[in-house]
């Protein structure tokens, strides 16, 4: 069982002005939109176009460290701000 979780729509709010402030390239904003999108879309009963980590029954993504929800792309500033932001909507598991 993982050891946290977070609501998919708080990690996304995670990627705001405030956490994301250094410049990326188009390529690089493509490949972490694509990573940041496994983790919070919900697809419909209809939709099969996404992998998706997102739990469908509860809305939560389900991680046993915080460095599963951090881009790669991300410059290391960047990231610093965002495991801040993260850990303020992470929860533990019991």
């Amino acid at each position: 069982m993982a050891k946290y979780k977070i609501a998919s729509i708080d990690y996304e709010f995670c990627f705001s002005s405030e956490v994301i402030q250094d410049d990326y390239s188009q390529e690089e904003y493509s490949k972490m939109n694509d990573f940041i999108d496994k983790w919070t879309y919900m697809p419909s009963d209809k939709d099969d176009r996404f992998e998706t980590n997102v739990n469908l029954k509860d809305g939560y993504d389900y991680i046993d460290n915080i460095e599963e929800l951090v881009p790669k792309e991300l410059t290391d500033n960047d990231k610093k701000r965002l495991r801040k932001k993260i850990r303020e909507s992470l929860v533990t598991v019991d």
